[in-house]
């Protein structure tokens, strides 16, 4: 990724967190975001910040960053933005391998697969309210999977 940043002439900063992830460093690391007139906002997919979805997307929309989360239940619940691997397709996956054990196969010999579906949620709501402008081309889904979520589809997760 970093790569990719330098050959479009993007600075990327490496993530500021410090010491234990709870809601006083995540409101430390947005503070000084919004002081650094940080332009947008990636978040990795660590359990701690999943766990803490909620906050961190309600401090990315209070800061007017845009931010892009790895799977969709951060855009479910306000995020813009999120692009990862379909985690449903990876629980089918691990039910295929307990499958195959308890039909005895030995697990050192199943094959392990790479994930192979991605899915791009883009919440319009949170776009409109940021000022983020999603143009015909990104707005339209290429593959099965990806989606747009309207304010009707997730008035119910707020």
């Amino acid at each position: 990724m970093r790569e990719a940043a330098q050959q479009l002439g993007i600075l990327l900063v490496g993530p500021p967190i410090e010491g234990p992830i709870r809601e006083p460093e995540y409101r430390r690391v947005f503070q000084e975001m919004t002081q650094k007139n940080v332009g947008a906002l990636i978040v990795s997919d660590q359990v701690e910040h999943y766990a803490q979805r909620r906050l961190i997307t309600g401090l990315a929309e209070s800061s007017r960053l845009p931010a892009l989360y790895p799977w969709r239940g951060y855009a479910q619940i306000g995020g813009l933005m999120a692009y990862g691997i379909n985690n449903i397709d990876m629980f089918l996956r691990a039910a295929d391998y307990i499958d195959k054990i308890l039909k005895g196969a030995k697990p050192g010999e199943i094959p392990i697969y790479q994930p192979t579906k991605f899915e791009l949620v883009i919440n319009l709501k949170t776009a409109k309210v940021l000022g983020v402008e999603i143009t015909t081309n990104t707005a339209r889904p290429r593959r099965r999977g990806d989606r747009m979520i309207r304010q009707r589809e997730f008035m119910s997760h707020r």
